[in-house]
Parts: C-alpha cells; sequence; structure tokens
C-alpha cells in the first residue's frame, strides 16, 4: 500500500517512448485527477461570481451555426465561415441544450477539462517532474485570460486545445520519437484547430520547425513534411476556396479588416502589449522569473523545444488586436518556466506562493468585472 502511494506521488516518473495515452499517464492518476477536481472547481466559482457575457463575437458564432443549421434567414460572417468547426460543434450539442448560446458555453467547458490532460502531458514532457507539471498546470487552469474569456461565450478553449495537442506531439517527436505517427497527430491537431481558430497554425508552425532541426537524414526530414501537408493542405485550402467561391470571402479580407480598426493602431503600443502579457499569468510572473534563471536545467534539446514553442507563439503579434485572449497561446511556455522555477523555493513557501497567485488571479476575475473597473482599463 505504503509503495502505491509512492508511486501515485512521487515527483520523478519516467518518460517513455510510448504508443499510447494510457502509457504516457502511466503513474499521473492521482495528479490528474486532483487537477481535474481544481478544474471542476474553477468552473464552478466562474459560473457562480462571473455572468457570462453575449458580445459581438457570440452573436456571429450563433448567426453561423444557424446557417449551418439549414436557416436561410441566418446572416453569413465571413470571418467565422472561415472557421466552421466550432458554429458545427454547436449545431450538434444544441439537441441536448435546447438552445445555441447554451451549446457555446457548454463547448468552452468542456473545452476547459480537456485541457487538463493535454497541458500536463506536454509540461511533463519537457518538465519530466510531477511536481513541477502538476503546477505549472494548476497556474495555467487558473489563469485569468483562461477563466474570464476561455469560460465565456467564445470559441477559445477548444482553439487552445487543438494548439496544445499541436505543441505535445511536436515536442514528443524532437524529444521522444521521430515518427509518423508524432507528424500525423500534430498536423491533424493543427488541421482541426486552424478550422476552429486561426491562431492554432502557430503549432503546425512549431511541427515544421521540430521537423526541420531533428538530426536524422534529410530525406526522412522531406518524407515527413511531405506527410504533414498531406494531412494539412487538402483540407485547408479546400474550405478556404469553398468560402470563397460560396461568400467571397479570404483570410486576406479577415487580416486587413483586423488590423484597419482603430483600436489595431490606437492600442498596439509597448503598454498595452506589456498590459496583456502581464495579464497572462498576473503575480505567476514571479515564477517564471525563477524558472528563467534555472535555463540551464534544461537539456541542450529540450531549450530548442521550448525556444521553437517560445519564438512560435509569439506570432501572437502579428495579430491586429492586443488582448490577452489573443497572448494566451504564449501561456503553455510560461507555465513550463512557472512550474521549473518553483522548485527553488521551500515546499511551503511553493504551495504557499501558488495559492497567492490563484487567491490574486481569482480576486482579478471578479473585480475586473465591474463596470466601473472596466471603464477605468479602458480608459489607460
Amino acid at each position: 500500500m505504503h509503495a502505491t502511494i509512492r508511486i501515485l506521488f512521487a515527483p520523478h516518473a519516467p518518460l517513455v517512448k510510448t504508443r499510447t495515452w494510457r502509457t504516457l499517464v502511466n503513474g499521473h492518476t492521482g495528479p490528474l485527477l486532483f487537477l481535474v477536481g481544481i478544474a471542476c472547481c474553477l468552473l464552478l466559482f466562474r459560473a457562480a461570481y462571473v455572468p457570462l457575457a453575449y458580445n459581438s463575437d457570440t452573436s456571429q458564432y450563433i448567426e453561423t451555426a444557424r446557417l449551418f443549421s439549414g436557416d436561410t434567414t441566418a446572416t453569413p460572417h465571413g470571418n467565422r465561415l472561415l472557421k466552421p468547426l466550432a458554429p458545427l460543434a454547436m449545431v450538434l450539442l444544441t439537441p441536448y441544450t435546447g438552445d445555441l448560446t447554451v451549446a457555446l458555453a457548454l463547448l468552452s467547458a468542456l473545452g476547459y477539462l480537456l485541457l487538463v490532460p493535454i497541458v500536463y502531458a506536454f509540461l511533463y514532457t519537457l518538465l519530466h517532474q510531477r511536481n513541477e507539471a502538476f503546477i505549472g498546470t494548476l497556474l495555467y487552469l487558473g489563469s485569468y485570460p483562461l477563466l474570464f474569456y476561455g469560460l465565456d461565450l467564445y470559441t477559445e478553449t477548444g482553439a487552445w486545445l487543438f494548439h496544445l495537442i499541436g505543441l505535445l506531439y511536436a515536442a514528443r517527436y524532437f524529444l521522444v520519437e521521430a515518427s509518423y505517427r508524432s507528424v500525423a497527430l500534430s498536423s491533424l491537431a493543427t488541421t482541426l484547430g486552424f478550422l476552429w481558430k486561426e491562431y492554432t497554425v502557430l503549432s503546425g508552425l512549431a511541427l515544421v520547425l521540430c521537423i526541420l532541426l531533428t538530426r536524422i537524414p534529410t530525406r526522412t526530414k522531406l518524407a515527413h513534411l511531405a506527410v504533414s501537408a498531406l494531412i494539412a493542405l487538402p483540407v485547408l485550402i479546400g474550405w478556404q476556396l469553398y468560402v470563397y467561391a460560396t461568400y467571397g470571402y479570404t483570410y486576406l479580407d479577415w487580416f486587413l479588416t483586423g488590423h484597419g480598426e482603430p483600436d489595431a493602431t490606437s492600442q498596439y503600443s509597448p503598454f498595452y502589449v506589456l498590459k496583456s502579457l502581464f495579464a497572462l499569468m498576473l503575480l505567476g510572473w514571479g515564477l517564471i522569473a525563477l524558472g528563467l534563471a534555472r535555463w540551464h536545467t534544461f537539456t541542450r534539446d529540450e531549450r530548442t523545444v521550448i525556444a521553437i514553442c517560445g519564438i512560435t507563439s509569439c506570432g501572437f503579434l502579428s495579430w491586429g488586436y492586443v488582448s490577452s485572449r489573443l497572448y494566451f497561446v504564449l501561456a503553455p511556455v510560461l507555465a513550463l518556466f512557472a512550474g521549473r522555477g518553483s522548485t527553488l523555493l521551500p515546499r511551503w513557501a511553493r504551495y504557499a506562493c501558488l495559492l497567492l497567485v490563484l487567491a490574486v488571479a481569482l480576486a482579478w476575475l471578479i473585480v475586473s468585472t465591474r463596470p466601473e473597473v472596466r471603464a477605468w482599463l479602458s480608459a489607460l
């Protein structure tokens, strides 16, 4: 019995070359179940204290879902038609929810819960320590943008889920096994994610860089790149051509529209960028700084993967708006450094710091929804 408990909660577990999720999470049942329980509590906290906000994005998702369900009176929105999977998922859930808005809220909640094992697996692949992966995952799940935007009437959690799956298998490709399977799974996640939300393309860029920098024969690299292209390009190009032929809308229109909005120019300054970056982890940046100080503890290959994930995730800077919601694709890398940095603290200080970071994030989650605070933030 004591041996079983030690196995479940020991800080280390071997990273094995595995082909199944069962063996990937073997020995991690305790931390994962605990994280799922905390995620459920955070989900209930959010539902109890922060009301859902019906915004312009919400109405466009609902109109697109109505269009897909056969409602000829629905208004087409080209920017949403380019990313059809979330509205289609809403249509599939509506028979069980009875309402498209409820379906969208349920979709966000399901995506949030599914993020738990994916975030943990990604962090553990690079950290190799359960305590570090656990703390990093908890900071990710309790972060302000995820709780505020991810669990609101947006489609962000699904996009972040696909993005992380793509990063996970790109990392495993480089660190564990440069196989066709890892290429296929990462490419499939990127393809589905791109049809969910455009910034999932960043995980595809990470996979391409991992393939190019892996120490394998050039011929094998080209074969892996070809497999990735065959999985992604026919679907993505085919759907874009359909939208253009049917509705006359392309990603170029979306890009130019976004960069032509007043907010895209008035808010694109160092102050607003830094403010949105700070909002990603709030006080958790202290742990991130400690993790950056321990950069030398990662192996050369791990540093390469982290750099790839970090650099590609910074593609958010090319987006037309400044928001912690858009910048959140960087959060997995930040959570990784926070997990590593936490080990510099004594055990009691580590968990006291963790509780403080989460408490501040939850407090800000409530305070930031007050009208006067939102007006003050908008005036900054």
